[in-house]
């Protein structure tokens, strides 16, 4: 049997078994693993299977199918360097070299052999560069799908917590306006207080009133859009 004809039975075996591992709910064990794996140098592992799990469902049938192709292809690709060593390490055994019509049979065979490992080869490269490898995709995929809740999770928090000391900070400045607001009015109009005493009502006047509702609705804006961007982001 050709490595073409191999690679099609192992292909669909994989892919029947993928299909069923990733259509169910309950976490897959090792040996299941294994039956839908490339071999020894390429495994699908559970992180995988949840990466699929997680993918639409009008993709995952697709994802499933280029799955099993790279995994069938790797499979097939080690069966036939095992057998062409193999093959080598015969040709070396006494008897089978004291017999040359049988070194000249098993010479063939390498040769049909290695042409069918090339032709594999070149479509595995192809693939690689048209593709790329669907395990990495996959689990880079997945990986950014949690990594952007994360971040937003943390930068609502972030806000959360300047809300937090803004609200403390607007409190503050009232508080400091009503039991200091003689001294900070002049702080900022160093002339209002000139003849304090009898200028009183004219420090109630329009400047202090503007002052106090300035930095009010200041804060109050900057208060409302911290508290709707929370909102938004939570």
């Amino acid at each position: 049997m050709g490595l073409a004809r191999a690679l099609e039975q192992q292909k669909n075996d994989i892919e029947t078994k993928l299909t069923a591992l990733v259509g169910s709910d309950a976490a897959p064990s090792q040996a299941q693993l294994e039956a839908v794996s490339g071999g020894p140098s390429l495994k699908v592992t559970r992180r995988v299977i949840e990466a699929i799990r997680q993918e639409k469902a009008t993709e995952q049938g697709v994802i499933v199918k280029r799955l099993a192709s790279e995994m069938a292809t790797n499979r097939v690709m080690e069966y036939a360097l095992m057998t062409r060593r193999a093959l080598l390490a015969g040709m070396t055994e006494p008897n089978i070299a004291a017999h040359p019509p049988a070194v000249k049979h098993i010479t063939e065979k390498i040769h049909e052999l290695g042409a069918e490992i090339e032709n594999m080869v070149f479509e595995m490269r192809v693939r690689a560069s048209l593709a790329g490898n669907m395990t990495q995709v996959l689990l880079q995929r997945s990986g950014a799908r949690h990594s952007v809740p994360l971040r937003l999770a943390r930068l609502a928090d972030v806000f959360a917590q300047l809300r937090w000391w803004l609200t403390g900070f607007r409190a503050a400045v009232v508080a400091l306006l009503i039991w200091r607001w003689p001294a900070l009015v002049y702080w900022v109009y160093p002339e209002a207080l000139a003849g304090f005493e009898q200028k009183r009502s004219a420090l109630m006047g329009w400047r202090y009133k503007v002052l106090i509702g300035f930095v009010a609705v200041e804060l109050l804006l900057v208060h409302n859009a911290l508290a709707m961007l929370t909102k938004g982001i939570l």
